[in-house]
């Protein structure tokens, strides 16, 4: 099922101010996706300077990148630049430094995302983090890959931040109240009295998903329960397993399917062993099943008689109203031309 939902920000009553200066990172990122679409019909978000994210992993670099974007693009239209997305999110950075602008000289702050923890700690790296030395390289590559991303869409980084309470500007959230936080045995330890503001119009939470509970699925905590680790087997069940962010809790894709495929080989390898004479004859019943379907086929196909010209004209006029219906003239090139979508028509350009 994955793991889809927003995890809630642990603030209280924040919710009560969702899309009225709250937005959670799911629906934000498929309004991103979207919005340029003619016939898209859902919420429309308004981008804002200087927006806060709370967040940390690979899917708040994602919200940062977007409202970097968002905001650099419109501004550099009214003053008379029209730049793609995809020229922006190569890097906004060189865009500016060749158009001789900064992010100061244009009037903006650009967005700040706040994190728990350090730079270093941000599960940002795809390596193995499992020895001390893999630890340390997973550490360093996690603050280079933070770094790259600043450097090309400069956006502001706080780390050490945690969010305690919120910020009413009316019936809006204003921004966050956060405490300085410190690493202790590897957690994260709030500081009493170390409390500092963010003012926002626009709050951003990107602090991972949740897997939608499911009735008759036990969980524990925001992840579902589980008897072993090896092969993820739900907690009351003997033939349903769990996969990737659903158990994990992390919300790395590339994570998700790696952890996936392991435990599909664990599965295998614990229930499958004592099948393997009856997995044998299976594949004979299936070869022969395949065998006569095959000769059934080459039976019907090797007929002597050709098909009517009548029955090939039908198939042809119906093939015809089909390409016509949607809008295609025989020219493939063409019609991938004209119906490609908005964002890719500048790519396709150049």
């Amino acid at each position: 099922t994955g793991a889809w939902k927003d995890r809630p920000l642990p603030v209280d009553g924040i919710d009560n101010f969702l899309n009225r200066g709250l937005v959670y990172q799911n629906p934000l990122v498929y309004w991103f996706n979207h919005y340029h679409e003619p016939n898209y019909s859902d919420r429309q978000y308004e981008i804002h300077d200087n927006a806060l994210v709370v967040g940390g992993g690979l899917a708040s670099l994602d919200v940062v990148k977007i409202l970097m974007i968002e905001t650099v693009q419109r501004v550099l239209k009214q003053r008379g630049h029209e730049v793609s997305m995809f020229t922006l999110d190569r890097s906004i950075h060189k865009v500016l430094d060749d158009l001789g602008y900064t992010l100061d000289s244009l009037g903006l702050k650009g967005c700040v995302l706040c994190y728990r923890r350090g730079a270093a700690d941000m599960p940002l790296s795809p390596l193995p983090a499992e020895t001390a030395e893999q630890k340390e390289k997973s550490r360093a590559v996690s603050q280079k890959i933070l770094d790259n991303f600043q450097n090309k869409y400069l956006f502001r980084f706080e780390p050490f931040l945690v969010p305690v309470d919120k910020i009413v500007d009316g019936d809006r959230l204003g921004g966050l109240v956060f405490q300085k936080t410190k690493l202790e045995n590897g957690k994260v330890i709030a500081i009493p009295n170390t409390e500092t503001e963010f003012n926002s119009p626009l709050t951003i939470s990107s602090i991972g998903s949740l897997p939608d509970p499911i009735p008759g699925i036990p969980s524990v905590g925001s992840v579902f329960k589980i008897v072993d680790s090896k092969t993820c087997q739900i907690e009351g069940y003997d033939n349903v397993y769990a996969l990737g962010n659903a158990v994990t809790g992390r919300g790395n894709i590339a994570e998700s399917q790696k952890h996936g495929k392991k435990v599909s080989l664990e599965v295998m390898e614990a229930q499958l062993d004592w099948l393997e004479d009856d997995l044998k004859q299976l594949l004979r019943d299936q070869e022969a099943i395949i065998d006569e379907n095959v000769n059934q086929i080459i039976k019907k196909i090797n007929i002597e008689k050709p098909m009517p010209d009548q029955v090939i004209k039908s198939i042809l006029d119906r093939t015809k109203k089909l390409q016509e219906k949607a809008g295609y003239d025989g020219h493939y090139a063409n019609w991938v031309k004209k119906h490609l979508p908005l964002r890719l028509e500048d790519m396709l350009e150049k």
